[in-house]
């Protein structure tokens, strides 16, 4: 069995795999950082025999204190995204290939294994990202923007009398309190921002390519537009997956 290890800014996903199957989820808050004591804590709940490990971390801070400790209580040493002895079966044709995020990495590489290319891949979480991916294992590039919490976190941070609240759909566009109109700005305004997004990406690539949607919203609002093809939860946990497999 092997334990995939996604590391967001929000969360960190933990997916055991046995072969292509998903067998286990478990899901740990990234904030508070923790240390090395920490995650041994935690990790106790999920310990098991595994086999091997990958790790995709965008969160410096905890990298080396969660290797330390998943080395400690399952017995292997994980290997990571970013690591020099780690391959990537995958053509980064950016200008700055080494700036490439690792958990895109990985959404590029599970999308090209379950679509096989071409595919614009809507990662919704703490930022939501775009990830274009060609027909020949190349990764053409893509865009940010905020993601849907970190929105509302800054809104409320910046303005006094705004709440911080759960993301919710509204029932119109036009409210007429505090709290629809946050809804519904949020709400709205994303969905729209994504769909001009890929209308604009789709435009310029002058193809027909696939749109996945993951990342912890990404099912909330791929069931609200027909832009977006289909959602997988985990595609980056798959795509890490792949990439172990191709390294041993």
């Amino acid at each position: 069995m092997i334990l995939t290890i996604d590391v967001g800014n929000t969360d960190t996903v933990f997916d055991f795999y046995n072969g292509d199957d998903l067998v286990r989820s478990w899901r740990l808050p990234t904030k508070p950082y923790k240390t090395k004591v920490d995650f041994l804590e935690s990790l106790q709940e999920i310990k098991t025999k595994i086999d091997g490990i990958i790790m995709a971390c965008v969160v410096p801070k905890v990298r080396h204190e969660l290797i330390d400790a998943c080395t400690e209580i399952f017995g292997v040493k994980p290997i990571a995204i970013g690591d020099d002895d780690v391959k990537i079966d995958l053509d980064i044709k950016i200008d700055l290939p080494k700036t490439l995020g690792a958990d895109r990495i990985a959404n590029s590489i599970g999308a090209l294994t379950k679509c096989g290319g071409k595919v614009i891949v809507v990662d919704f979480g703490t930022a939501t990202t775009f990830s274009i991916v060609g027909a020949r294992r190349d990764y053409l590039g893509g865009a940010i923007m905020p993601g849907i919490n970190s929105a509302i976190k800054g809104l409320h941070e910046s303005a006094a009398m705004l709440p911080l609240y759960q993301i919710e759909k509204p029932n119109k566009v036009i409210a007429t309190c505090l709290k629809d109109g946050l809804h519904s700005g949020i709400f709205y305004g994303t969905l729209g921002a994504v769909s001009f997004m890929l209308s604009k990406m789709k435009k310029e690539l002058d193809d027909n390519y696939r749109v996945v949607a993951t990342g912890g919203l990404g099912r909330f609002f791929a069931e609200y537009t027909d832009v977006i093809g289909e959602y997988d939860p985990h595609l980056t946990t798959f795509g890490l997956l792949q990439i172990y497999n191709f390294n041993k």
